[in-house]
């Protein structure tokens, strides 16, 4: 997975979305599957047979506001934001696709929707934790608290 480290010029200005705030970063985790369908004692089992998880940064989502300057000084908790989302990921993409949930049903139709279901379910789930880092305050941040942190969620997204 290739890291980016953002700069202003990664946000468009767009003063018509997100009224309100400054700025605005969109991230991403897209799963992706292959899945075999097969009988079970008279139901339909989905088992995932390959896993790859793409994640990253939405530029088309991402924008910032014209009459917002303050965009140089905040990178470091917006890079913070990708950076952790990119962790979160990059911990779903190790997982082997036999510790993937399953999906068993009345049927195959069923039984697919039930693993997509729960394939959803887990990936939501660790893109909740990703955005849900009490620590990355940006007062916090600015007043020099969490750097450490920070930039070992740096030095860890840039090996990996």
């Amino acid at each position: 997975m290739p890291y980016h480290q953002l700069t202003v010029d990664d946000f468009p200005v767009n003063d018509r979305v997100h009224p309100g705030v400054g700025y605005w970063i969109k991230t991403f985790v897209d799963p992706r599957f292959h899945f075999y369908l097969k009988p079970y004692n008279g139901f339909g089992h989905a088992y995932v047979s390959d896993w790859i998880v793409y994640s990253g940064f939405d530029k088309r989502e991402s924008s910032r506001k014209s009459t917002y300057h303050e965009l140089k000084t905040d990178l470091p908790y917006v890079q913070a934001l990708l950076d952790i989302n990119e962790i979160y990921a990059r911990e779903l993409a190790i997982i082997k696709v036999g510790d993937l949930p399953e999906g068993r049903a009345a049927n195959y139709a069923a039984a697919q929707a039930d693993l997509e279901q729960k394939i959803k379910a887990l990936v939501s789930k660790s893109t909740k934790r990703a955005t849900q880092k009490p620590m990355l305050s940006r007062k916090r941040l600015t007043m020099g608290r969490t750097r450490k942190k920070l930039e070992n969620w740096r030095r860890r997204s840039k090996n990996d």
